[in-house]
């Protein structure tokens, strides 16, 4: 297997044993349809992938080998090779990794001379933050990972372990919300999963230390996020939300109990346990009873509501396999999804696009998919261009016509994301 990628050699050794992608997946604890992404390069895998299907497969280190091999040769490449859609945006936020490694210490600076800070310059601070955090519904990640970056910069700038108890707690709460947010948009957005992990961390320490259970559970959902869809590991991002749950009925506001519970549903419709995805979602229904009386702060990122909730369970049951139950609730969602919510609405759109494939009506999953593409492009989100990418192909082998149109769609974007990047580049 010398000079293979990783993902040529899996595919190669798993079609010699006669396993399908799902009897991998089921043997290796892994998302089949991640594996069928590093298997096609669309993900690099990770070693832990690479030791457990060397042992599903007998490959004798052949394919951990395999895996090392790529390692030590992307490091030597130049990050424009890598993907398309994760690296469209590079350029804009190669120096974020740093800041945010750099702020870490931060938050625990000793005090400073020059007396608190100006009330009305901290008040400010939090109105901003509210308003990049409502903002993830719609704005181009281009625009909002800038600004977001730059306000987490701001707060850290105010010295937050110099200030009194009142100031240090709404400083440090808005580095840990922009630091949250900024990882979302590399998570989700960009697909860059090892450079949102400093900020993940950021934010994790800023809720420990302020032993603050509403943004602790934001953070736990975000890190769901990260180790479910960067790495395909649904059991441990089960795990994050799950004690996101516990963490939240502590004291978050019941939109945050609602949100994290359905984060938790989506694990598990993720690894088939239908039962516990929907104790979840009746646990979310329960929670979002209780928000118009609630007078606490929800920190997480959109907002959360039940249109929201039915476009998670939607997407659920696509996961479960029950696509026609799916198709009307998803239904409702998408009818409800206004322009101020376009990265729900694109998500939902898909959750759709895959029912109708999964339930034969091509044509009808062909149409939402296009609808989705012209969202997800506007709004810049990697995952779900990414998942788009596969649908499209799959809806090509059908040989319909609409599989074809919807192919060549996606392959325009994709030569519209490659123009976007070589212009940044001779900028």
């Amino acid at each position: 297997m010398d000079g293979d990628t990783f993902g040529r050699a899996l595919r190669r050794l798993r079609a010699q044993r006669g396993l399908s992608l799902r009897q991998l997946g089921s043997a290796t604890s892994f998302d089949y349809t991640y594996i069928s992404h590093v298997e096609h390069g669309r993900q690099p895998g990770s070693l832990r992938l690479a030791e457990r299907c060397d042992a599903a497969l007998s490959g004798n280190g052949a394919l951990i080998s395999a895996y090392r091999s790529q390692e030590r040769l992307a490091a030597r490449l130049p990050a424009g090779n890598v993907d398309d859609w994760s690296e469209m945006l590079r350029r804009t936020f190669l120096a974020g990794t740093a800041a945010a490694a750099a702020g870490l210490g931060a938050l625990d600076l000793p005090p400073a001379p020059g007396g608190p800070a100006d009330p009305e310059a901290i008040a400010a601070l939090r109105r901003v933050s509210a308003e990049y955090r409502r903002s993830y519904r719609s704005v181009p990640s281009s625009e909002l990972m800038p600004a977001a970056r730059a306000h987490l910069g701001r707060a850290l700038a105010m010295r937050p372990g110099s200030r009194s108890a009142a100031q240090h707690a709404a400083i440090l709460s808005t580095a840990g919300e922009m630091a949250s947010l900024v990882a979302v948009l590399l998570m989700m957005d960009l697909g860059w999963r090892d450079q949102a992990q400093p900020y993940l961390d950021l934010c994790w320490k800023a809720a420990r230390s302020l032993d603050d259970p509403e943004l602790q559970a934001v953070t736990l959902g975000a890190k769901s996020f990260a180790v479910s869809y960067g790495a395909g590991r649904h059991q441990d991002g089960l795990e994050f939300a799950e004690l996101g749950c516990e963490v939240a009925a502590t004291g978050a506001s019941w939109e945050t109990r609602a949100w994290v519970a359905a984060v938790a549903s989506e694990r598990h419709a993720s690894l088939g346990d239908e039962r516990g995805c929907r104790e979840r979602l009746a646990e979310a229904r329960s929670a979002l009873e209780h928000v118009p009386g609630d007078d606490s702060v929800w920190l997480g990122l959109g907002g959360f509501n039940g249109d929201k909730l039915l476009a998670y369970e939607g997407g659920d049951l696509v996961r479960l396999g029950k696509f026609r139950e799916a198709e009307p609730l998803l239904d409702a969602a998408i009818s409800r999804f206004d322009e101020s919510s376009q990265r729900h609405k694109c998500t939902a759109l898909l959750d759709r696009a895959e029912a109708r494939f999964g339930a034969g009506e091509v044509d009808g999953s062909c149409a939402d998919a296009s609808a989705a593409l012209a969202m997800a492009f506007q709004v810049q989100h990697a995952q779900n261009l990414s998942r788009l990418d596969t649908l499209s192909q799959r809806a090509l082998a059908t040989g319909s016509a609409a599989g074809r149109a919807l192919r060549r769609e996606v392959i325009a974007v994709k030569a519209d994301s490659l123009d976007a990047k070589a212009r940044g580049s001779e900028s």
